[in-house]
């Protein structure tokens, strides 16, 4: 789990960063991110939460209000399957993503 500089937790479950659309905490943390090809060494504010309850729920926001993953949701009566579409629609980079 990520925790800040003075090692409190983000209770951030899920890793889920805070883009310019998440409004609470943040931590910045270190991240490896796939670019052009290559791995390269980031920093980059990830969601912070007060508990990880908050953490599950907008976790649960976050794939529901997410058109990236509807695809997975489709097939949430079968877990492999889900979990099967939803790595794939996880790793494929945002500048890929068609747009609604």
């Amino acid at each position: 789990m990520i925790k800040d500089k003075q090692g409190t937790s983000s209770h951030n479950l899920f890793n889920i960063k805070a883009d310019n659309r998440w409004e609470g905490e943040h931590i910045q943390k270190d991240t490896l991110e796939f670019e052009l090809g290559a791995m390269i060494k980031k920093s980059a504010p990830f969601r912070a939460y007060q508990s990880l309850d908050e953490s599950f729920n907008d976790y649960v926001s976050f794939l529901t209000n997410n058109d990236r993953y509807q695809d997975a949701l489709e097939n949430s009566g079968n877990v492999e399957r889900f979990f099967r579409v939803y790595r794939k629609q996880a790793m494929r980079p945002i500048h890929n993503m068609p747009t609604k």
